[in-house]
């Protein structure tokens, strides 16, 4: 619940201050799902392809897009073909520019 021990719980006279721990391979897994999901937002079912086909489950498409799947992360690309969420690294800009910065400054 809360990270401590449950003893704690009542002890309503007592402050507590949220923490944000921030991870970075985290954020992109997460983004990196969130991708995935948008590609078949319209259409979440497929016969096996993995590619959007049909808003809803039938008999020639009744795979969901995340059936079979786990996205994880990898400090290497090992599948470069499988650009299934539009770019194969979160840490490259859209237009190619990886990682550059915008502000002069850098």
């Amino acid at each position: 619940m809360h990270g401590g021990t449950l003893d704690e719980c009542p002890d309503d006279e007592r402050d507590w201050f949220p923490q944000r721990d921030i991870c970075w391979p985290s954020a992109q897994l997460e983004a990196a799902k969130r991708l995935y999901a948008l590609r078949f937002k319209d259409r979440p079912f497929h016969d096996g392809s993995y590619e959007p086909q049909a808003e809803e489950p039938s008999a020639k498409h009744p795979f969901h897009y995340l059936d079979g799947v786990a996205i994880w992360l990898s400090p290497t690309e090992l599948r470069p073909d499988d650009d299934f969420i539009g770019r194969s690294s979160l840490a490259q800009e859209p237009d190619g520019n990886e990682g550059e910065s915008d502000d002069p400054a850098d």
